[in-house]
């Protein structure tokens, strides 16, 4: 299917497609780049899902950076289709 980038980059994502994925005006799409290919992925989860799957270390709390990494390991292996 043909779409048209408009002037500030924008795409039109046909409605065809949007109802067989199921998404509606104000929804979030995940922008992934890989093998010269642009992949829209709708975003099932959000950061408020994953309370409760991180669990907290021993050592007590996580420093923001760590926090950010674990929840980064998390949605590749459990929320993000990469294909690969």
């Amino acid at each position: 299917m043909l779409v048209k980038v408009g002037q500030r980059g924008q795409v039109t994502i046909p409605k065809s497609i949007r109802q067989k994925l199921g998404i509606e005006p104000g929804d979030n799409l995940v922008i992934l780049f890989k093998s010269n290919e642009i992949v829209l992925q709708p975003v099932t989860e959000t950061i408020f899902d994953l309370v409760g799957n991180i669990p907290v270390p021993p050592e007590g709390p996580y420093t923001i950076e760590a926090l950010r990494e674990a929840s980064a390991k998390y949605i590749a292996e459990h929320v993000l289709d990469t294909d690969e």
